[in-house]
């Protein structure tokens, strides 16, 4: 059981370090930009315009979230993943 927590802890922060901080964050952050000025275009203000911005953040991030959680479901268990090929892959 220890084996499988270290080799757990270790691709967790391989995509952590590589895959979230690097591409994701940036990636949600671009988008929500864009959302943003969407909405403030649209002439929501004050509270319409905090909610629609959450309403987005939350999308991009479960958008993202499934796509890795389906990558995560092909990949084949009997064979041992690389954490770098991974966060390669979903780059």
């Amino acid at each position: 059981m220890q084996d499988i927590i270290k080799r757990t802890d270790e691709v967790f922060n391989a995509i952590d370090e590589s895959l979230i901080q690097e591409v994701l964050e940036p990636k949600i952050a671009e988008t929500i930009s864009k959302h943003f000025k969407t909405l403030e275009q649209a002439g929501l203000k004050g509270d319409a315009l905090i909610k629609g911005l959450a309403a987005a953040c939350v999308v991009e991030s479960v958008r993202l979230s499934a796509f890795i959680a389906s990558l995560l479901m092909n990949i084949d268990p009997d064979k041992p993943i690389n954490p770098r090929d991974f966060i390669h892959l979903v780059k």
